[in-house]
């Protein structure tokens, strides 16, 4: 069908309002105002044919000019009213307008020309909110994010006059809202949502996408330049040789705190590195590093020594880190069975959520497996015929086959058959928002703190979490007489050493192995 008259559209719109028993007021104000400001608009744009798309342009001038104090609210809504109709009577031959939703600006689609400024505040909105789309954020989240995030951004824009996007303006609303948080004049969660979306538009303004990461700390210290590419290169050396990723975060944080030393004592360069700089440094960071000396220790040797093959330093300056560190070892507790009994309590309910947390803790609870393996099992590690696991850890690299109990492969099931969201992933454990895809590892440790804040055990014993499900099945094993061997292989330890830490926590065992000092007492020792 051809384009038709706005005019002649207006007309027909009319009479068929009249048809549906409008009142001769309501003609009047859409004769007069609603269709007539259109079609006044339309000509003196010299279109005559009737376009939702130049009908949306007018309406977006009318509010303009409304905001500008030019209109009243009355002649706006009239306006805004008679495009609707216009738009809908052209699409179905229907005047059953039902009622409008708030006009929110903000929320409008990104006219050609701001799509074509490649700079336009706007376009760059709009085009962050459907990436973050198509990344899985829900629409819960996404509204949080324009409430607290987006809209506030646009706002200190608006109030400056600038219609394309300034990072300067942007990092002045995140430094205020900081100090209002700081005041407890913010909550935290509008703080952050707020920082994510600033986050959002410097990475699309510098990067033109947009990928799914975590933010680092506010306040985060950053090395100097020399330093922070030494750095990431030997992140992707030492995942080149294989070191699992979250062993190379880990070291990435514990050299950043010896290369924070090293500038403290002026030198910012790798070449100005010397052995005294290293021994200095290496005994600054000791003194405030509270446990795990012996791997940050392991990092900076490997750091060091990644600098001398690479030619950056012309010395080996591993060779001035100490080879030993005094050992300190934490007592860490594993939940009891009173406590893993409140934590699957907490997971009553019919959720997806919830059948799939008690999964993963019941699992956790009788085979003792680390984080990072129940973040990687797949549905095809799991043999329902023989009642097994079998699989390859993550942190060996060894495969390990443990049996399936009752409870967890009931729980498994009850997951799989009746709340798993179909999809093609082939991991056991998925996000229950957006796209199937595999559960982090620390999504794992999450879903433990989470259930724990519910049952009231954060701070009572210090240093727990998803490795605690871990060493309570040690500590239940010990208490069994289970030998130290055995313990190992259902632990799928390498060595026997890394079962012993079980013992700490094994108080009856602590007992039995204690010394009377009662005979030598007796025999004369001094007390």
């Amino acid at each position: 069908m051809g384009a038709i008259g706005i005019r002649l559209l207006a007309g027909s719109a009319l009479r068929a309002m009249k048809g549906a028993g409008a009142s001769e007021r309501t003609l009047r104000v859409y004769e007069c105002t609603g269709f007539g400001e259109l079609c006044r608009r339309f000509e003196a744009r010299g279109a005559t044919e009737y376009s939702p798309e130049l009908a949306d342009v007018v309406v977006r001038a009318v509010w303009a000019d409304f905001k500008r104090g030019a209109f009243s609210s009355w002649k706006w809504t009239a306006v805004r009213r008679g495009a609707a109709l216009l738009d809908l009577f052209d699409r179905t031959g229907s005047v059953d307008l039902p009622p409008l939703p708030p006009w929110i600006a903000l929320r409008l689609p990104p006219t050609p020309e701001q799509l074509a400024d490649p700079g336009n505040l706007h376009a760059l909105v709009w085009a962050a909110q459907q990436r973050l789309r198509e990344l899985g954020v829900s629409a819960k989240t996404l509204q949080h994010y324009r409430y607290d995030g987006f809209d506030p951004i646009v706002r200190a824009h608006q109030e400056q006059g600038l219609t394309r996007y300034s990072t300067a303006v942007t990092a002045g609303l995140v430094d205020r809202s900081r100090a209002l948080l700081e005041q407890e004049a913010m909550r935290p969660s509008v703080w952050r949502n707020l920082r994510k979306c600033a986050a959002v538009l410097d990475e699309m303004t510098g990067t033109g996408g947009l990928q799914r990461r975590l933010l680092p700390r506010w306040g985060l210290r950053k090395p100097g330049e020399a330093f922070d590419a030494a750095l990431e290169g030997f992140c992707v050396d030492a995942r080149r040789l294989g070191w699992g990723e979250g062993t190379v975060r880990s070291a990435r944080s514990g050299i950043r705190q010896f290369l924070f030393a090293v500038e403290d004592s002026g030198i910012t360069t790798v070449a100005g590195i010397t052995p005294g700089a290293v021994s200095a440094a290496v005994t600054v960071v000791a003194q405030r590093w509270h446990g795990g000396l012996s791997n940050w220790l392991f990092a900076v040797r490997a750091f060091l020594r990644h600098l001398h093959d690479a030619g950056a330093a012309g010395r080996d300056l591993s060779l001035s880190v100490p080879a030993l560190a005094a050992p300190r070892r934490v007592v860490r507790e594993g939940f009891t069975a009173e406590e893993i009994r409140m934590l699957l309590g907490a997971t009553a309910g019919d959720s997806t959520m919830q059948k799939r947390d008690r999964a993963i803790m019941t699992l956790a609870a009788q085979t003792g497996l680390r984080a990072g393996d129940l973040a990687r099992l797949e549905r095809t590690d799991i043999d329902w015929r023989a009642s097994e696991i079998r699989f390859v850890q993550a942190k060996t690299g060894r495969p390990l086959c443990l049996p399936l109990g009752v409870d967890s492969g009931n729980a498994i099931a009850d997951y799989l058959l009746n709340y798993r969201t179909p999809g093609d992933s082939p991991s056991l454990f998925v996000c229950c928002t957006g796209p199937n895809r595999p559960l982090d590892p620390r999504t794992i440790s999450a879903v433990v703190s989470r259930h724990m804040r519910r049952c009231d055990l954060v701070g009572r014993v210090p240093r727990r979490g998803a490795h605690s499900f871990r060493r309570g099945l040690g500590t239940r094993l010990l208490e069994a007489e289970v030998s130290i061997d055995t313990l190992r292989q259902v632990l799928g330890h390498t060595h026997i050493d890394s079962a012993r830490p079980y013992l700490s926590v094994h108080e009856a065992g602590l007992k039995d192995c204690a010394i009377s000092l009662a005979a030598a007492v007796e025999a004369g020792e001094p007390r």
